[in-house]
């Protein structure tokens, strides 16, 4: 999922509920970055926020996929910056 700062956000509805251990967070284009993050899935629905660093786009520590979810139904990530530019990426991982 790529997106740009301006952008409301994006989805992803996996075919079949599917586990997922934890997502990649990245940006470019500015400085900082707010996620917002809302994960829907088999067992509970939790909406989460976390600033980041962009340090222009790097890998950065993957944050975990909270557990209590169950295998996810729906994932939507949004993002927004200070100053309202930048790309950024959320990535799921198994």
């Amino acid at each position: 999922m790529v997106s740009d700062a301006s952008a409301p956000g994006v989805s992803f509805d996996p075919a079949t509920p599917t586990t997922y251990s934890a997502v990649e967070l990245r940006c470019k284009g500015t400085d900082s970055a707010r996620f917002t993050l809302r994960y829907t899935g088999t067992d509970d629905e939790i909406t989460a926020t976390q600033d980041i660093v962009c340090h222009d786009g790097g890998l950065l520590t993957p944050i975990a996929v909270p557990t209590s979810l169950g295998a996810l139904t729906a994932f939507e990530a949004s993002a927004t910056s200070p100053d309202g530019e930048g790309y950024w990426v959320a990535i799921l991982q198994k």
